[in-house]
């Protein structure tokens, strides 16, 4: 199994930020050019010519890994029934460890570093970031995948890296329990146990901050701990499973009927759960 966490690059200089910045716009430039060629030819290959065509002071391997996720954009573009207008790409750069390696931190000072290769061929740059409290048991206890995602979120950027741990046995002898995911408590259980009372206040605590603002981001961080720091409190140990609702739409607060229930086994992992019902978010 694998988890994704995200990780801030604002510790980076100014001249590292602009590194950042500049990879990024041309690397989302060349994968924007290789989608019109694969556009215009209604195929799911491009040739080392075609590769090679674009003007961009990328490397070749860039170019490369530009290619395969424009393929990538491109095939599922091409079987998605309602498709629309070409998509103009302008997510997160899909990098491997050619491009990205993690270090860990030899002082206090940061916790790991990250190298990474820019449009300056042969001078990669190093970006301190800073590991927190829930990613440390990841970094401790499960293995680090090679690369990563480089992601723009407004004026922030981020580097999401996944972590994989092999899939316990399911647990074959033990209680199913159902569980509701709410706003006035966060979760109740099918024995009528409630856990998450202070879920309510979070919630308008975040809806009183200025959207994208810091005071909004640390809500929501505050939030997001409780959401963890609560789940771990189920007594799990005589669960072999849990019925839990589709709550895609609890952090926007909506009004929908819930999606049908969903089965989920337990894998004896505790740190599933969190990870669980944030992935639903």
């Amino acid at each position: 199994m694998g988890r994704t966490l995200k990780f801030s690059l604002d510790l980076a200089n100014i001249n590292k930020i602009q590194s950042l910045k500049d990879l990024s716009e041309e690397y989302k430039k060349v994968v924007n050019y290789y989608l019109k060629i694969l556009s215009s030819k209604g195929k799911y290959i491009l040739s080392e010519r075609e590769v090679k065509s674009c003007d961009s002071p990328l490397s070749y391997r860039y170019k490369q890994c530009a290619k395969r996720q424009a393929i990538k954009i491109w095939k599922s573009w091409r079987r998605n029934k309602k498709k629309g207008k070409l998509p103009q790409f302008n997510g997160s750069l899909i990098l491997d460890s050619r491009f990205i390696k993690i270090e860990k931190g030899k002082d206090s000072t940061f916790d790991y570093w990250i190298r990474m290769a820019t449009l300056n061929k042969g001078h990669p740059i190093l970006i301190p970031i800073k590991s927190y409290d829930y990613a440390n048991d990841y970094f401790n206890n499960w293995k680090l995948t090679n690369g990563g995602r480089l992601r723009q979120e407004n004026n922030n950027r981020f580097l999401l890296l996944t972590f994989e741990k092999e899939t316990p046995p399911k647990k074959q002898e033990g209680k199913v329990i159902g569980i509701d995911i709410g706003i006035k408590k966060l979760m109740a259980t099918s024995k009528k146990e409630f856990y998450g009372k202070e879920i309510e206040l979070l919630m308008d605590k975040i809806q009183k901050k200025k959207q994208g603002s810091k005071a909004f981001k640390r809500a929501i961080k505050e939030r997001d701990y409780y959401v963890n720091k609560t789940a771990k409190e189920l007594p799990l140990d005589s669960v072999k499973a849990i019925v839990m609702e589709n709550i895609k739409n609890i952090k926007r607060n909506t009004r929908k009927e819930p999606p049908a229930s969903s089965l989920y086994s337990l894998q004896g992992d505790l740190a599933l759960l969190p990870a669980l019902i944030l992935s639903f978010s």
